[in-house]
C-alpha cells in the first residue's frame, strides 16, 4: 500500500497538485527505510523522463547517503525532502538533488545544456543583491620587450612577431606561438601570460605544449625553447599537456617551477595547483610520469596520484588522486569532495572576482558535489543558502553569516 501511495503522491507533488497534508505524508513516507529502493526508482524515472540522454543522476547518488536519509538519521528528512523535491519538481529544465549526511551536504545541479536554471520565479533566491556573472576567457600578455596586450580586447589573428616567432590569437580565445622559416635563434627573453580573478586562458607554447590557466594565475616562458631543457614558471593553477621534444636523439625534459617545487616531465598530462592562499602546492598526474623535487627531496609520481608539498616545508606527500576533481575547472565545473566552506569560497572568489567576509563561527559542515562554472554567483549561492547559510552580496563582496 505504501509503495503505491508514495508513487501516487510523488507524481502528484511533482506536478504541483498536492495539499499541505499530502506534502507532510510524502515527507513521512520518504523517511521509511523499507521504501528506499522505491524512492530511488521514482527519482530515476523522473530524471529519465526529462533527461533521456543524460544518465548522470543514478550513478551519482550513493546508496550509503540515501540510506542515512531514509533511515531518519538526525531527522534530516523532516525539513530536507520537501525542499529537495520542490527544486526537482518545479523545473523540467533543471533539477537539484541534495543528500545531507554525516554533517555534510551532497549536491548535484543539472541542466540539459549543462548550465544552471535561470528561472528566478520558480526558485526562491537568497537574500543577496545584484547577481555577478561567472568568469570568462581573459588574460594579459606581457612581451619580452615590456609591451602589454589585453587579449580579451584583441581581435583574432597575428598579434606580433618576435625573432621570427609568430604570436597569434586564435579563434576560441587561444594564444599560440608558431615558428617561421626565418626564426632568429639569437632571440632570447621571456613572455608572461596572466589571468585576472574572473579569467582563464588557453596557451600553446612554442614547443607545442598546451597549457590551460585557471583564474588568478600566471606562466612565464621563453619565446623559443633552446638548450637541453624546457623550463617555465607558474603561479596559481595550470593544467599541462606536454609535447615530446627530441634533441640529438634524446628527449628534452619539460620543467615546471612553482614556488620552491620543481616538476620535471618528458611528455605527459598533469595539473599544478600552486595558489599562495592554499595550504600546499599540489601536482596531480593524469598520464605519463613526472618527478617532483624540492630543495631536500625528490620523488617519482605515477598516473592517478598526487604530490603535496605544504607551505614552508620540503616534505613531499604522495597519495591517490581524484583526477576528475583536479581538472574539473578545466572542464568547466567546480567539483568538491568533503570540502569546507572556506575552501569552496576561495575557488568562487577567484572565478567571480569577489572578496569574501565571514561573520560568526566557522562552519564545520562539509560539501560534496559538482556545479557548472557557467553558473552565475547568485545561482551558486542559492545552493549554500539552502544549508542555513546567510549570504549577502555588497558591491564585490560576499558576506557570509553562519
Amino acid at each position: 500500500m505504501n509503495k503505491d501511495k508514495i508513487k501516487h503522491l510523488f507524481y502528484k507533488y511533482f506536478n504541483d497538485l498536492t495539499t499541505d497534508e499530502e506534502n507532510r505524508e510524502l515527507a513521512r513516507l520518504l523517511q521509511q527505510p523499507n521504501l528506499e529502493d522505491d524512492v530511488k526508482q521514482l527519482m530515476e524515472e523522473a530524471w529519465d523522463t526529462f533527461y533521456p540522454h543524460h544518465k548522470i543522476f543514478p550513478g551519482e547518488i550513493s546508496e550509503e547517503m540515501l540510506s542515512r536519509i531514509l533511515g531518519g538519521e538526525e531527522k534530516a528528512g523532516q525539513h530536507f525532502f520537501p525542499r529537495m523535491l520542490s527544486f526537482f519538481r518545479r523545473s523540467a529544465a533543471a533539477a537539484i538533488i541534495m543528500v545531507a549526511a554525516t554533517g555534510g551536504l551532497l549536491f548535484y545541479y543539472f541542466r540539459s545544456d549543462n548550465r544552471f536554471a535561470s528561472d528566478s520565479s520558480e526558485v526562491a533566491a537568497p537574500a543577496v543583491s545584484p547577481d555577478i556573472l561567472p568568469g570568462s576567457n581573459k588574460a594579459f600578455l606581457t612581451l619580452s620587450d615590456g609591451r602589454n596586450i589585453i587579449l580579451d580586447n584583441a581581435s583574432p589573428g597575428l598579434l606580433t612577431t618576435q625573432g621570427g616567432t609568430r604570436i597569434i590569437k586564435e579563434e576560441g580565445d587561444r594564444l599560440a606561438y608558431q615558428a617561421t622559416a626565418h626564426e632568429d635563434e639569437t632571440v632570447s627573453g621571456s613572455n608572461t601570460l596572466r589571468t585576472p580573478r574572473g579569467g582563464q586562458y588557453h596557451l600553446v607554447l612554442p614547443d607545442g605544449t598546451k597549457a590551460w590557466l585557471n583564474a588568478a594565475s600566471s606562466i612565464v616562458y621563453p619565446v623559443r625553447f633552446t638548450g637541453s631543457r624546457r623550463q617555465v614558471r607558474i603561479e596559481g593553477e595550470v593544467y599541462f599537456e606536454v609535447a615530446k621534444q627530441l634533441k640529438d636523439n634524446s628527449k628534452v625534459p619539460f620543467i615546471v617551477t612553482a614556488g620552491d617545487v620543481s616538476i620535471e616531465v618528458l611528455g605527459t598530462q598533469f595539473n599544478v595547483n600552486a595558489y599562495s592562499d592554499e595550504v600546499a602546492i599540489k601536482t596531480t598526474l593524469l598520464e605519463g610520469a613526472v618527478k617532483v623535487t624540492t630543495s631536500k627531496s625528490s620523488t617519482l609520481l605515477n598516473p592517478g596520484h598526487e604530490a603535496r608539498v605544504a607551505a614552508k616545508s620540503d616534505e613531499i606527500l604522495i597519495s591517490k588522486a581524484n583526477t576528475d576533481q583536479a581538472v574539473a575547472w578545466k572542464n568547466g565545473y567546480f567539483q568538491f569532495q568533503q570540502a569546507g566552506l572556506q575552501e569552496i569560497m576561495r575557488q568562487l572568489s577567484k572565478w567571480y572576482d569577489v572578496d569574501v567576509v565571514y561573520e560568526g563561527k566557522p562552519l564545520e559542515k562539509k560539501f560534496t558535489g559538482e556545479i557548472p562554472r557557467s553558473a552565475t554567483l547568485l545561482q551558486v549561492l542559492e545552493i549554500l543558502e539552502l544549508n542555513q547559510i546567510q549570504l549577502r552580496i555588497v558591491d564585490k563582496q560576499v558576506i557570509i553569516r553562519t
